[in-house]
């Protein structure tokens, strides 16, 4: 009878052990449960609308956002009442002053962004004027009349929105009527407007 050689311990020993490891199930990889989950899209709240002011020929109309509506600062209103409301709608003046030698007589006068200025005679608000002189600040819609008529705008629409006729005076090109003079950079329906004016104001004419 033929006889097998004998295996050693250590061999036999390390076969099972490898065996066993064959047989057993990987671990599970906890890396992975453990990641972070993905969160979900967040839908954006709508941007508040921005407070803007209006221009009309004996006023000028603040209105806040759609939600609180606008209210009238008419000319006549005290000035504390016009700044407080003119603040909280454009920010800060950008400046203030005292004019002795207008036309109608001393005025008091507050500059704000948008290069819009208030005028008041003896308290009260009495005119307004808006210009090209800045830039206007970022984020800022520039100020318009109901109608859309602004810096910029041309002669055409200015003479649709408004009954006003043309003339030519120390000022330049202009057009007048509706409580407003409208200064433009030519005479030509598509010149365009370089600043409007209602009420007092401390232009040398």
């Amino acid at each position: 009878m033929r006889v097998l050689p004998k295996v050693p311990r250590t061999i036999l020993t390390g076969s099972l052990i490898l065996a066993a490891m064959a047989c057993t199930p990987a671990a599970p990889d906890r890396a992975a449960d453990q990641a972070e989950p993905v969160p979900s899209p967040v839908a954006q709240a709508p941007a508040p609308a921005i407070a803007t002011v209006t221009l009309a020929p004996a006023a000028l109309s603040v209105v806040r956002s759609a939600s609180a509506g606008g209210s009238e600062l008419a000319f006549g209103a005290p000035m504390a009442v016009v700044i407080d409301q003119l603040t909280a709608t454009l920010g800060q003046p950008t400046g203030r002053g005292h004019s002795p030698e207008c036309g109608p007589g001393p005025l008091d006068y507050v500059q704000w962004p948008g290069n819009l200025t208030t005028y008041f005679n003896g308290g009260n608000f009495s005119g307004w004027t808006l210009s090209s002189r800045d830039p206007i600040p970022a984020g800022m819609r520039p100020l318009t009349s109901a109608g859309s008529v602004g810096i910029g705008s041309t002669r055409a629409a200015a003479e649709a929105a408004f009954d006003v006729e043309y003339f030519e005076d120390s000022l330049g090109p202009e057009l007048m009527g509706d409580g407003m003079s409208i200064q433009l950079d030519g005479a030509t329906p598509t010149a365009r407007i370089t600043g409007i004016m209602a009420g007092d104001d401390c232009a040398a004419r």
